[in-house]
């Protein structure tokens, strides 16, 4: 009997863990979806463009990398991912947030200039900031979050900057 219990046993915990992968599927936003992601239509290239995220259920909600802006413009047929830095150039960075609860009462914004930002090496090894605002054009924002815990949902909001 005892034997038996052995031969059992690792097979029974092998089937009860649980992966920790994340599994992700990317969709435009719906009225489904229990985010909202506020954000205006269009707004002008000397604006600043503020992202307000907004839990519309009684559940609490995970936002993946809140404080991250993740933005693409549409360019050529493709999604490019903008580059917006968090740091000083040189500098070690802390992670940002990892994850944040949403609770049901609770928004969460972040601002974006409306900049691209990135580091360049400069003839006396030195790493400096280059800034350059975008240029018009199609834009999206995405969100990532959970709903159920290692089941990241990716949906993303569209908007147009204009001069």
């Amino acid at each position: 009997m005892i034997r038996i219990i052995f031969l059992i046993l690792p097979f029974m915990l092998f089937l009860s863990c649980k992966t920790t992968e994340e599994i992700q599927t990317v969709t435009k936003l719906s009225i489904n979806e229990p985010i909202m992601i506020n954000i205006p239509e269009k707004i002008s290239v000397n604006d600043t463009l503020t992202i307000e995220i907004q839990n519309i259920t009684s559940d609490i909600i995970i936002l993946v990398n809140p404080v991250i802006k993740n933005i693409e413009k549409f360019s050529e047929g493709n999604w490019v991912l903008q580059r917006i830095r968090y740091c000083p150039c040189g500098a070690d960075c802390h992670q940002a947030i990892p994850r944040m609860e949403l609770t049901s009462d609770r928004n969460f914004s972040v601002d974006w200039n409306l900049n691209e930002s990135w580091c360049v090496k400069t003839e006396s090894e030195i790493w400096k900031k280059q800034i350059s605002k975008v240029s018009p054009g199609l834009y999206r924002v995405i969100v990532k979050y959970e709903k159920v815990k290692y089941q990241t949902q990716t949906i993303y909001k569209e908007f147009e900057i204009t001069n």
